[in-house]
């Protein structure tokens, strides 16, 4: 069994943690606003692996997909593995050129769509798959 925790937040933002009398007691700081806005902005310009990379036909479909689905910034940076800004300028470029409501179209028409069929799982393999025929 886990021993019990406790934590105590004082007015100077100073945090003790510790468990039942006897265990070990820490003592650390929480961030404050400042700090935590720093992270943010680390994390939203922290390089990821596609970073910087021309994109691929393929990752323009997915980020038509990600639009069309209504997928957050931050997820469709994680799924293709570039920063929050990257995607936004992306996005704002292809609205610009009018090719984004094409690409979301494109998108669409070759999304798999989905059943609630049981026999057929995510990736059309099951009994009534069109392989089977």
């Amino acid at each position: 069994m886990l021993p019990e925790i406790w934590l105590t937040v004082h007015k100077d933002r100073s945090v003790i943690s510790g468990a039942r009398p006897g265990v070990s007691v820490q003592s650390m700081r929480l961030p404050t606003r400042e700090q935590r806005k720093m992270q943010e902005e680390d994390i939203e310009n922290r390089p990821d692996m596609n970073t910087g990379k021309k994109w691929s036909e393929m990752a323009l479909m997915d980020l038509a997909n990600c639009i069309r689905l209504g997928d957050p910034i931050e997820e469709i940076a994680s799924f293709l593995c570039r920063l929050r800004n990257e995607i936004r300028k992306k996005v704002d470029q292809l609205e610009r050129s009018g090719a984004l409501p094409h690409l979301i179209e494109q998108a669409a028409a070759a999304a798999v769509p989905e059943t609630d069929d049981p026999e057929i799982d995510e990736i059309g393999f099951g009994e009534n798959s069109p392989s089977d025929e």
